[in-house]
């Protein structure tokens, strides 16, 4: 695809700049636009992901070497648990203040305008083929739920002590400001695998109706 894709765009491109070349100049300057948008979208997310390594997956492992010795470990954090991407935003300053409420004002409500109505377009056929589609839900395979952001550890070490798996515990805890977690361990085979995962907080009001529909399912 490459050695005879390359050539065919190459001359496809020279054939039309030579026959239309206002609109092929436009239509290249849109494009490397949208590519340099992305391109710079990519580069902001790798320089907080970055950030976010070394505030927390670097400094964890290190502390984790301690009682895990020169074992591989692999630690994976999501960036969504808590409030650990935002600790990492430094105070704004006043003039980044006025240029962001300046924007938020007059650029993006414009910018916003035409994915707003798609969306809501898109809403209202997904709201008028609700029929169709709960007929549809019948035949597709049901996927397993998310459990939604976690922590997890994988070591090679075959077996943890207590105090081992306490100690990994509390520098967990204390390396990621994240509190309410469930912990679990998994011992089983040759790797310890252990997962931190949010607690699901019960409803803050719960009504009659509710209790009504699960009351069935009760044991006696």
């Amino acid at each position: 695809m490459i050695r005879l894709g390359t050539p065919a765009v190459a001359g496809q491109a020279w054939w039309a700049y030579t026959t239309h070349p206002a609109m092929t100049t436009t239509t290249v300057t849109v494009l490397a636009g949208v590519q340099a948008a992305r391109m710079a979208r990519r580069a902001r997310q790798a320089w907080r992901m970055r950030q976010f390594n070394a505030t927390y997956i670097a400094p964890t492992l290190a502390a984790l070497a301690g009682t895990l010795g020169d074992a591989p470990v692999r630690l994976h954090v999501s960036p969504d648990l808590g409030d650990l991407v935002p600790r990492l935003a430094k105070p704004m300053s006043p003039a980044e203040q006025n240029v962001r409420a300046w924007y938020g004002q007059h650029l993006e409500p414009v910018l916003r305008w035409l994915p707003d109505q798609t969306m809501r377009g898109w809403w209202k056929l997904q709201q008028a083929t609700a029929p169709l589609t709960a007929k549809l839900d019948l035949f597709r395979v049901p996927k397993p739920q998310a459990s939604g952001p976690s922590i997890g550890l994988v070591t090679a070490v075959p077996y943890l002590s207590a105090e081992q798996r306490n100690f990994s515990s509390a520098v967990i805890g204390a390396k990621i400001p994240a509190t309410d977690l469930l912990e679990r361990w998994d011992q089983v085979g040759a790797s310890v695998t252990a997962t931190w995962t949010v607690r699901n907080r019960p409803p803050s009001r719960v009504g009659y109706a509710d209790l009504e529909a699960r009351l069935s399912r009760l044991k006696e």
